[in-house]
Formats: structure tokens, C-alpha cells, sequence
């Protein structure tokens, strides 16, 4: 009787050994891919943009959830705590994922993998395409035997070892697997704790490059139709009070150098469809509304770049500028978050460049500016030359303000 009992054991247990090896390659690879997409997941949420048919709030989710979804059921798996849980978990995810890129590459798209975060050198490996499908395919295979195995383990043992156990279900977890989970959870969340703050900012930081290139083509577009004049919104008279501005609700002095932030004002007709949504023009990170503009337009376009020398200052400088007046437009800077420039100093400075470019750089990219801004003139507004960044650029549209 002891043969016939080992016989079905005997049969499988080649097999057996061969899906463990192949699941803990795949649960230990998954566990790896998730820890590295933590390392940077800022970068993570960035490569997710790819997936165009995915919405913003499924890409924050799986930014989110897929990292410690990936290291919790990884090391489930390799220390033997609810290890069939756990390999059906690892399926499902890489099935999900396998769907989704399926239905990207159908439509034409072929999104970055990001599978393992900042380790750059692995993405030498072939991970886009049908290659990407298939080598998940072979790891759902593996996964998928190995539960095949468990359950058939564990049925096996039932009814050889304790029938009454087979027939009553599961006996309950040990204190040993309940403590390691509960430290595994907590070590988790700790960690989700700590990245979701950077995965936010990293959302905000892209929001405001995306609004800022969209201005500047604006601009752009505003130059084609006023023959190649940037936005201009003058004259102004003895007080500096600019002719072409004017707040719709009454409030505040237009003066001439505040078409900075109130460019809005006259654009949003003539340019924006006179679009109400004030989010347009606001940094991601502003908690609060704001009646003007975050992304401040600098004062060299408005006028002529004899205003920022040494010689040529006067109000009678105080005209437009030309597109083709612009010297090196992939270093001077037309617009900046300046919100988040004043409010948040260390997340750097969000600007867009005259070419229609937006990026983000640090205040020793900067050249310095001309000292004491516009002032003294009527009609100023800034007495800082660093303040609002790249607004008082030496030379003015002759000048750069990238180093």
C-alpha cells in the first residue's frame, strides 16, 4: 500500500521541481521589476504617459499600486506564505499588463515597457513588441503550472495524510506567517507613503510643462496673425497705465509691466475662445484660485532691447518685439511658473522657451538679468532682476537667458 501511495508522487515529481524553479525565477524577477519601478517612481509614472488609451487616473493608479503590488506577492511567493495567492496574483498582473500593451501595439502605439525603473542597462533587452508579449507569456506559464502543481499537491496530501483536514478545508495560518505579513504590509505601505508625494509632484511638474508649451504656442500663433509681433498690449500713458490691459472684474492699476500676468486678459478673446477656465492659466501647484496668471510672460517682449542696456533705457523703448527679432529662441525664455518659482524654490524652474519648448532647469542655468528690473520707471513692477526669473534678460530679445 505504502508503493501505490507514493506512485502518483513519484509520477509528478520531475515536473514539480521544474514549475518550482521556473516560478521562483518569475516571482523573484516580478519582486525585482516592482522594488526597481520604486526606486524612481517618478520615472515610472513619466514612462506611463505612453499609454495613451490608459485615462490620468489609471496611469496615478497603476503608478500607485503596481510597485508594491509587484514586491508584496513577489516575496509572498519566494517565502512560502500563501504561495498559490500569490502566483495567482503575479498572473493576473502580468496578464493585465500583457492585455493593455496587446491593445496599444493594435492601435499602432508601442508605449516604453518602464518594467524595471532606473535600471537603464536592462532596457538592451529586447522589451518592446511581440517579444515583450511572448516573455510574459512564458513567465504567466510558469506561474500558472506551478499552481497547477500546488493544487495538485495539496489534494494529493489530503487524502493520503488527513482525510478528516481534506474534508473540514484549510487549517488556519501560523503566528509566524500572520507576523510576516503583517511586517510585509507594513513595509509596503511605509513605502507607498513616502512615493506618493514625488508621484504628485512629478504629475504636477508635468502639467505645468505641458500648459506652458501650449501658451507659447499660443503665442506663436498670436505672432502669425499680428504680423510676427509677440504680444504687446500697450501704449501706456504718463502714470504707466497700459492701454491694451484691463481686468474684467476692476481690480488692480494695468500697469504696463503687469502685462507679466495679466496677458490673460486680452488673450483669452482673442486667442482662447474666451475660455472661463481659470486653471488654464494657474500652477498645478497653487492650492488656492488666482485672479491673474502663474506663468508669467517676460517683460523683454514688450520692449525693444535697448531698454536693457546700460545707454538706451526710457519709456519711448516701451513697444513690441518680432519673432524674427528673437536671436537665440532655444535659449530665451518666455514664460515662467513663477508661483512655483516664489512658493517652492527647490522643484526648480518650470519655463518655456520661444522656439515652443518647456522644461524645467535650476537657477544657475540662468544668466543674470539686468539689475533692478524695470524700475524706475512709471508703470513698473518688478524691482528684482531675478525675480520673476528670466523676465529682465540682458540685451532683452537680443540676449539669452540659458546659459
Amino acid at each position: 500500500m505504502q508503493l501505490n501511495h507514493g506512485e502518483p508522487r513519484h509520477a509528478v515529481s520531475a515536473l514539480s521541481r521544474l514549475a518550482l524553479v521556473c516560478a521562483a525565477g518569475s516571482a523573484a524577477l516580478i519582486a525585482f521589476a516592482g522594488y526597481s519601478k520604486g526606486l524612481s517612481l517618478g520615472s515610472f509614472y513619466a514612462e506611463l504617459q505612453g499609454y495613451v488609451l490608459l485615462t490620468d487616473r489609471q496611469r496615478y493608479a497603476v503608478a500607485i499600486v503596481v510597485p508594491p503590488a509587484e514586491i508584496a506577492l513577489g516575496l509572498l511567493w519566494l517565502l512560502n506564505a500563501w504561495r498559490r495567492v500569490a502566483a495567482c496574483g503575479l498572473m493576473l498582473l502580468l496578464l493585465s499588463f500583457t492585455v493593455v500593451y496587446a491593445l496599444h501595439l493594435r492601435a499602432g502605439v508601442t508605449p516604453s515597457c518602464g518594467c524595471f525603473g532606473v535600471l537603464r542597462a536592462l532596457e538592451n533587452l529586447k522589451t518592446e513588441g511581440a517579444w515583450l508579449i511572448v516573455r510574459n507569456s512564458v513567465l504567466i506559464l510558469c506561474l500558472g503550472l506551478e499552481c497547477a502543481m500546488l493544487a495538485h499537491s495539496r489534494r494529493w496530501q489530503s487524502k493520503r495524510l488527513n482525510p478528516i483536514r481534506a474534508f473540514h478545508g484549510h487549517a488556519g495560518f501560523s503566528l509566524i506567517e500572520v507576523l510576516l505579513s503583517v511586517t510585509i504590509i507594513s513595509i509596503l505601505v511605509a513605502l507607498v507613503l513616502v512615493s506618493i508625494n514625488g508621484v504628485r509632484s512629478k504629475a504636477r511638474e508635468a502639467g505645468a510643462l505641458s500648459s506652458l508649451a501650449s501658451h507659447a504656442k499660443v503665442f506663436a500663433a498670436y505672432a502669425n496673425d499680428y504680423r510676427s509681433y509677440w504680444p504687446y498690449f500697450g501704449p501706456c500713458d504718463n502714470n504707466g497705465v497700459a492701454s491694451g490691459l484691463k481686468n474684467p472684474s476692476g481690480t488692480g492699476t494695468p500697469y504696463f509691466f503687469l502685462t507679466s500676468v495679466m496677458w490673460k486678459y486680452p488673450l483669452r478673446s482673442l486667442s482662447y475662445d474666451g475660455s472661463s477656465n481659470d486653471r488654464l492659466w494657474m500652477s498645478p501647484d497653487r492650492p488656492d484660485p488666482y485672479p491673474d496668471s502663474d506663468y508669467s510672460y517676460s517683460c523683454t517682449f514688450i520692449t525693444r532691447p535697448e531698454f536693457w542696456t546700460l545707454t538706451g533705457r526710457s519709456p519711448a523703448t516701451w513697444i513690441g518685439t518680432r519673432l524674427d527679432e528673437t536671436s537665440l529662441p532655444a535659449k530665451k525664455v518666455v514664460l515662467v511658473d513663477a508661483y512655483s518659482a516664489r512658493a517652492l524654490p527647490k522643484l526648480g524652474l518650470r519655463m518655456a522657451l520661444s522656439d515652443g519648448a518647456a522644461l524645467l532647469a535650476s537657477r544657475r542655468d540662468l544668466l543674470a538679468g539686468f539689475p533692478g528690473g524695470e524700475r524706475p520707471f512709471p508703470g513698473s513692477a518688478h524691482s528684482e532682476s531675478e525675480y520673476p526669473p528670466a523676465h529682465h534678460t540682458m540685451n532683452g530679445v537680443f540676449g539669452q537667458d540659458l546659459k
